[in-house]
């Protein structure tokens, strides 16, 4: 019977290949840091010699900034003959633009975005995405726009995803690429929600509740006639004298990301803690920006000096230019917000079930919500008071 050898040098060829696969080439041309890592303006060379349509391995050239080996800061990227530029974070392209010129290897396993561009690609040979990206895929807020097709919107890993407009048409709520058949109601009431390290993982792309005829949210499915997207959201950012949140960060990146309007508050503790400890807590683990939610002094807890709540919304508002919102309950409200300064502030009120029976800018009527957004836990559901809107909290 006849042998069949395979010749050491095609084993040693495959061998390579796999081991270029897995290990790619890797050429740089720049600045480095002490330890020999790209760090400051270079370019860099990557080759496979495989072509992969998730782009998770990839033939690349980058140019741009770079911090200790990782891409950081501003760079362009040809990938695939897709180019992207913009801002990049810890060696990930977060937000920016890309021309694109290979749709398939762009949108990856998005079969219906692929059939609503491939005619229209290959009548006008190229497409462009402007907005947030994960992982070299389209993730947040962004618009493409190809020949006479354009999608503006919100997407995960790569598919339209969230609420957005095809070709400038009604807003839409599209699920896993695929739009969903489902009555969106924008003008009727706005709600919001807070969210901390109790809401580890959140589906920003469902940022929703289900309401009634009311316009209130009902999680009976038999009564619900639509969804009211999640216009805010509040996020824990610290408390006392050193506790900071510990998906504080993580959750203004991707409201950030989503587009949705976001602020941080403050939980008082004068349990171990100064006031000024406190005010440095805060200021120095929290920024302010245009078109963010004002800072928020969150009080819940008896006993507390109205004298000290006012210092800290001083010195909040001296640091970042913005006077606070106070959050309180009935009881805590009467003590503390009736009777000072503190009324002059925006207020953030609790009372669950009903309406509270002080004036108030923001109502905070639930804490045992449900939204797909975060399907593993209860949030709390915020409404805004007659005449107040998003747009007059935002700081200016």
């Amino acid at each position: 019977m006849q042998k069949y050898i395979i010749p050491y040098s095609l084993l040693l060829v495959a061998l390579l290949a796999i081991v270029r696969l897995f290990f790619p080439s890797f050429e740089y041309i720049g600045e480095r840091n002490a330890a020999g890592n790209p760090h400051g303006e270079g370019v860099a060379f990557w080759h496979t010699g495989v072509k992969t349509p998730d782009m998770m391995l990839y033939d690349g050239i980058y140019k741009g900034s770079w911090n200790d080996g990782k891409r950081e800061g501003e760079g362009e990227f040809l990938c695939h003959g897709n180019w992207y530029k913009g801002e990049w974070r810890n060696d990930d392209l977060r937000k920016g633009n890309c021309v694109i010129r290979n749709v398939e290897a762009f949108v990856g396993g998005n079969a219906t975005l692929w059939k609503s561009l491939n005619e229209q690609f290959l009548t006008a040979k190229t497409a462009d995405y402007e907005g947030f990206f994960f992982t070299l895929l389209p993730d947040g807020i962004g618009k493409i726009v190809c020949g006479s097709y354009a999608y503006d919107g919100q997407w995960s890993f790569g598919k339209r995803s969230g609420f957005g407009k095809e070709n400038n048409a009604e807003l839409a709520l599209f699920e896993n690429g695929e739009k969903k058949d489902v009555n969106i109601i924008t003008d009727k009431r706005i709600y919001g929600t807070d969210l901390s390290h109790y809401q580890p993982i959140v589906h920003w792309d469902r940022m929703y509740v289900a309401v009634d005829s009311s316009y209130t949210y009902n999680d009976t499915i038999s009564k619900q006639i639509g969804v009211i997207p999640i216009s805010f959201v509040f996020l824990k950012a610290t408390e006392g004298k050193e506790y900071v949140d510990a998906e504080y960060a993580k959750h203004c990146d991707w409201a950030e990301r989503f587009g949705i309007p976001h602020g941080a508050y403050h939980f008082f503790n004068q349990r171990y803690a100064t006031l000024q400890e406190q005010i440095s807590n805060f200021t120095t683990n929290v920024q302010v920006k245009k078109g963010d939610l004002p800072p928020v002094l969150d009080i819940e807890q008896f006993g507390v000096s109205t004298d000290s709540l006012l210092m800290w919304c001083d010195a909040v508002e001296k640091h970042f230019g913005v006077k606070p919102i106070v959050y309180a309950n009935e009881k805590i409200a009467a003590i503390h917000v009736d009777r000072s300064e503190l009324k002059d502030n925006i207020l953030w009120h609790a009372r669950y079930g009903r309406t509270p029976t002080r004036s108030f800018h923001i109502h905070q009527y639930s804490e045992n919500g449900k939204s797909p957004a975060v399907d593993l836990h209860e949030i709390d559901l915020d409404t805004l008071g007659s005449g107040m809107t998003v747009e007059k909290l935002l700081v200016r």
